[in-house]
């Protein structure tokens, strides 16, 4: 049997244990995996995601690096598009020693990627006008999501229209508190 079906047979398994909530032998048939493919996104992704289950941001995010440097430079779209999921799903906003903004900017990073790997994608332009959005870069968001629209998004136009009401709410409150301040 070959070493590429092997670490299949591993990932297999790692993906029943986690169904079943076994993730610390879960994380040991992932990591079996990655050993034995290692140029396999797949294989650290859902390493990260057992990381996770178990509370080990830390892990989790070592494991995305290793996708990042290992497998991602020659990656599929798919590749940096799940790179950003799990990047996105990565710990419910807790980033044990690192910046939040690290991350988002690592999310942001993959879905460019993505985006140039398949720029037709308009869920990938979508979502990178959210990550945009969420890292304070409106312009480059709204940019995004327009290209999302041409690409067929149904979701874009709304986040474009939303994004823009709240620049205009934003700058209309400091309009306001400007001309009330006292002399």
């Amino acid at each position: 049997m070959s070493r590429r079906r092997i670490g299949r047979g591993w990932h297999a398994l790692g993906i029943q244990l986690m169904k079943r909530g076994r993730h610390e032998e879960a994380v040991a048939a992932f990591r079996r995996a990655t050993e034995i493919a290692p140029g396999k996104p797949n294989h650290w992704n859902n390493l990260a995601a057992a990381y996770q289950s178990l509370g080990r941001v830390d892990l989790a995010l070592a494991a995305l690096d290793s996708n990042l440097k290992l497998t991602a430079p020659n990656g599929t779209w798919i590749d940096w598009h799940n790179l950003w999921t799990a990047y996105r799903n990565l710990g419910g906003n807790v980033y044990l020693g690192r910046d939040r903004r690290d991350t988002n900017a690592r999310a942001a990073a993959a879905l460019r990627r993505s985006v140039e790997l398949n720029p037709k994608n308009g869920e990938g332009w979508n979502s990178l006008g959210a990550v945009y959005q969420t890292i304070g870069n409106a312009s480059a968001a709204l940019r995004s999501y327009r290209k999302a629209e041409s690409f067929g998004n149904r979701y874009a136009r709304k986040n474009h229209d939303d994004l823009l009401a709240a620049l205009a709410a934003q700058a209309a409150a400091m309009r306001a508190a400007a001309s009330s301040a006292p002399d």
